[in-house]
């Protein structure tokens, strides 16, 4: 669930977002059941950009150590820190983004044993959100005091969570679910439940116009869910098995990947407008709103793991880097020009300058 989030460009989710397993997104398990030795066959070492486009202005500037495989990550560009949970293990770990280093870790009590899932953050409440591995609650960690508070059980198991920060609202969807789930973001009570048409899986949300996106179960479709009435108000086929979304407020586009490819989506017509074929199997997606451009880790079993940089304006791939074993999931500071990439079994974060 490779979400891929960042607060002031609005990726929530993840960031998010998002993402065998429950943790692992769906399509690298599919890919690592049907190629059993792609994991000896990736490669990830940092390097610079192959000749794509202007190389020259995408770079992998450090590589920073972490206790345990991150899998999620999601990032707060006002503070310049970068929070990534482990695909083992409990705590989050705590990135300074100035200096590219571990500076803390979060995480609850030995009696609240968490097994993250995904992540979602609302830096203007200094709080984290993330589902645990096979349990119906959300869980609100407070990045100042380390408090940990647990919502009332659900009705679903859930997997996948996504807010807007401007309504403190949080979203939840449930693999095996039909259901997305409101929760009030202080209370962590269900507000609202909103019908899918079918089970729904990683979530982007677009603040601005209060919509929240939901790639299905199947990959074949993303779900539009009206904010105001909590509603399916439409559905989108997309051509790319969609496990990861993201969404661009300022050129009202969608961005669904999965597979080898991304579809462009126009929200305005809620059509697919271009396809964007990509080297491997996508395990994260987030877009930089400033700079129109949107990244995807790509694990390609012919060569090594890369970030592919595509401009939204052109819809071509314009740079690609390598960097760590099996990047899972990214998330963008859009003040830094910076993408933090969590490389799961290279127990490690690559540092993109861009």
């Amino acid at each position: 669930m490779l979400r891929h989030h960042d607060q002031e460009q609005h990726n929530h989710g993840g960031g998010s977002s998002s993402r065998s397993r429950t943790r692992l997104p769906r399509i690298l398990a599919v890919s690592f059941a049907v190629v059993p030795a792609v994991l000896s066959l990736l490669t990830g070492p940092a390097a610079q950009a192959q000749e794509v486009g202007h190389p020259w202005r995408t770079r992998v500037v450090a590589t920073i150590p972490v206790a345990h495989g991150p899998e999620a990550v999601v990032v707060d560009s006002g503070r310049n820190r970068v929070y990534v949970a482990p695909d083992v293990g409990q705590t989050i770990t705590v990135i300074n983004g100035r200096r590219n280093e571990v500076v803390g870790e979060l995480g609850p009590t030995s009696a609240q044993r968490l097994s993250i899932a995904d992540l979602a953050i609302d830096a203007t409440r200094n709080a984290i959100y993330t589902t645990n591995l096979g349990d119906r609650h959300v869980y609100r960690v407070d990045v100042r005091t380390n408090k940990v508070t647990v919502s009332p059980q659900l009705p679903i198991v859930a997997t996948h969570v996504a807010l807007n920060s401007r309504t403190h609202l949080v979203y939840v969807t449930g693999e095996d679910s039909t259901s997305m789930l409101v929760l009030n973001g202080r209370t962590l009570r269900v507000e609202a439940t909103v019908a899918l048409p079918e089970p729904g899986w990683s979530l982007a949300v677009n603040e601005c116009t209060d919509t929240i996106y939901v790639a299905t179960v199947n990959g074949q479709h993303v779900l539009v869910v009206d904010g105001h009435r909590y509603r399916t108000t439409g559905s989108i086929e997309v051509p790319t098995s969609a496990v990861e979304l993201a969404v661009d407020e300022r050129t009202d586009r969608i961005y669904a990947a999965g597979y080898d490819r991304v579809a462009v989506i126009d929200t305005r017509n809620e059509s697919v407008i271009a396809t964007v074929d990509l080297p491997g199997v996508v395990g994260g997606l987030a877009v930089n709103e400033r700079t129109n451009r949107v990244y995807v880790t790509n694990l390609d079993p012919s060569g090594p793991n890369t970030v592919s940089k595509i401009n939204g304006r052109s819809n071509k791939e314009v740079a690609r880097v390598n960097v760590g074993l099996v990047p899972a999931a990214l998330a963008v500071n859009a003040r830094t020009f910076t993408t933090y990439v969590a490389n799961l079994q290279g127990n490690s974060v690559s540092v993109i300058k861009n």
